[in-house]
């Protein structure tokens, strides 16, 4: 976050107890504990808030997608009809090639 070295936390220790002194450093060492830790506190609130937030709109994109992922496909087999059919063949042989190794492993299962 802030990329400090030993070297220098010893300088910023050095200096703090120089301007506050020993009897007050502990307390503000506390204060600024207490401090940072209700800011991450609040932070993770925030974040959680918006997350929430963000949800419906996440509903919505992956709607939006399911929907013109259809038109996507027609659009590819208009523009080019080739490409398409060569992709659904391929696909189609990856299904079956799939599907082969899967019913032999269950007969290999059952045979043995």
């Amino acid at each position: 976050m802030f990329n400090i070295g030993f070297p220098e936390l010893m300088v910023i220790l050095i200096l703090a107890l120089i301007v506050f002194g020993p009897a007050k450093l502990p307390e503000l060492g506390r204060s600024l504990g207490k401090g940072l830790t209700e800011f991450r506190r609040t932070t993770d609130s925030l974040k959680k808030q918006m997350d929430e937030a963000m949800e419906p709109v996440r509903e919505i994109k992956d709607s939006v997608e399911d929907v013109t992922k259809p038109i996507q496909e027609v659009k590819q087999a208009v523009s080019n009809p080739v490409g398409y059919v060569a992709d659904q063949a391929k696909e189609a042989v990856t299904d079956a090639a799939t599907g082969a190794t899967k019913s032999q492993t269950d007969e290999a299962k059952k045979g043995g």
